[in-house]
């Protein structure tokens, strides 16, 4: 999962399961406060069932006093009526035409009948009353012509029970935000873990790395599975490595054929050097002494100059091809015609040399391929070439075979001579090499034939290698236009 992912999950994960688990929280906190409360508050389905049991009690009691036949038992109604209420937690008022009979009302339950209800309380009508700070059952009968009013009050303490709620509050205010912040902090510590576990892996691994190349070593590989940003980071670090490896081995590569070349010019010019500076002396010495003589040793000095030319400008265009400066001219060419074409040239000169050249066409024609058709001429005459100079009998057969490879056109340039040793066969695109550790046969050839051709197929985005199989065979390698 991607970093960006895993943090906006990350977020939604300290909302959501913080949210749920308070939520919860505070329901069951809820739940336990008020069963552990709920006796200390007004419970109002309880004051209900109360105020209209103390109803029904003031009406049964109202009717057995309507129908009482004495004083003595009308009065005795209106206590046992008052008794009864009280064990209900109500007080009673009994008012006969305006004038008190009976009362046990406390101060509280006279302000109450005065401040908040006293227009109702005290009409003509029954009523029952819920109120914040008491209840109210009123009944009204006549008997006798006389207007009778019975009220029952209950009055509560308003200010303690606020104060009650106040600390149920508060307490279960302080519970449910504690156990928030220790959820919030819990889950914020197991995903902070989670996610520094995920970022701090790659980056020891990159940390690792850093060290080892600021050591020297690049031998070593990162390997971190992960699917998020790291990967590519890591990839692209690994790979990195292995450029600078690679880079590493190109320039001890290019120290060693800078070496050879090096050893190479100084051997393949000192020796025409030698030879013309020979022949000058013997001029200047008058060790030729006739015509024919001096001739002789011109030719030989204009023959040895003329060499020490070629191998100038084969140097010279090597050097071009190494630095990528040449200016190639490519066209879109019909391959098949185009090596056609080449083989009907050059045979009959070859012929006359001593290499026979055969050419066997195994594709199709119209194979489009983009090269520069001079400096692949370039390529094919080196390699001919090459045959010819490293023959090991009189006449040397050369075939030149065409075919296509997965989407690439292949052409098989082969002899039937020696070929070269295993151990050499890497090195013979290698500027100046020319399997004669002695290069005592310089004047045959520069060493640097193979090595141009090289450049050049590599500037045309293709491959050259050669392999031994009963002779020796290049294969080059070009992709289709």
């Amino acid at each position: 999962m991607l970093i960006r992912h895993r943090l906006i999950l990350s977020n939604l994960i300290m909302f959501i399961i913080p949210f749920v688990v308070i939520l919860f929280v505070a329901g069951g906190a809820y739940l336990i406060f008020t069963e552990s409360n709920r006796y200390a508050f007004n419970n109002p389905d309880e004051d209900k069932k109360k105020v209209h049991l103390v109803e029904y009690d003031i009406r049964e009691y109202s009717y057995a006093m309507l129908n009482a036949e004495s004083e003595e038992l009308f009065s005795y109604l209106q206590k046992e009526l008052q008794e009864k209420i009280l064990l209900k937690g109500y007080h009673l008022l009994i008012m006969c035409d305006g004038q008190y009979v009976l009362s046990n009302l406390t101060d509280d339950d006279w302000y109450a009948l005065g401040e908040e209800k006293s227009p109702v309380v005290f009409s003509e009508n029954s009523a029952v009353m819920i109120l914040r700070a008491s209840n109210i059952v009123k009944y009204m009968f006549q008997k006798d012509e006389k207007q009778f009013h019975l009220i029952a009050i209950q009055t509560r303490d308003v200010s303690s029970i606020e104060k009650k709620l106040n600390y149920f509050f508060r307490s279960y205010l302080c519970c449910v935000i504690l156990v928030g912040l220790f959820i919030i902090w819990f889950v914020n510590m197991m995903l902070s873990s989670s996610l520094a576990k995920k970022i701090n892996k790659p980056l020891e691994l990159l940390r690792q790395g850093a060290r080892e190349i600021k050591n020297g070593n690049l031998d070593f590989d990162i390997k971190y599975a992960g699917n998020d940003e790291f990967s590519q980071v890591c990839g692209d670090f690994d790979e990195m490595r292995k450029r600078l490896k690679y880079s590493e081995e190109v320039q001890a590569k290019y120290e060693d054929d800078r070496k050879i070349l090096i050893a190479g010019i100084s051997h393949d010019i000192r020796t025409p050097l030698t030879v013309i500076k020979g022949y000058i002396e013997g001029l200047r010495d008058g060790v030729a002494n006739t015509e024919e003589k001096r001739k002789r040793y011109i030719d030989m000095i204009y023959n040895r100059a003329c060499d020490m030319d070629i191998l100038v400008d084969k140097l010279f265009l090597f050097s071009k091809l190494n630095m990528g400066n040449f200016p190639f001219n490519f066209k879109i060419l019909d391959f098949a015609a185009y090596i056609a074409e080449f083989y009907h040239r050059v045979k009959n000169e070859f012929a006359e040399k001593g290499v026979d050249i055969s050419y066997y066409q195994l594709c199709r024609n119209h194979l489009k391929v983009k090269i520069d058709s001079e400096e692949f001429k370039r390529v094919l005459m080196n390699i001919i070439d090459n045959c010819f100079k490293h023959r090991v009998r009189d006449r040397v057969d050369v075939k030149m075979i065409l075919f296509l490879e997965d989407n690439e056109v292949v052409l098989k340039i082969s002899d039937d001579g020696g070929g070269v040793s295993e151990s050499e066969i890497n090195q013979v695109f290698t500027s100046f090499y020319r399997g004669d550790p002695a290069r005592s046969n310089s004047c045959e050839g520069s060493g640097l034939g193979l090595a141009i051709s090289q450049q050049i197929i590599l500037a045309h985005g293709g491959s050259i290698y050669a392999v031994n199989d009963n002779g020796f065979h290049i294969f080059i390698k070009l992709p289709l236009a």
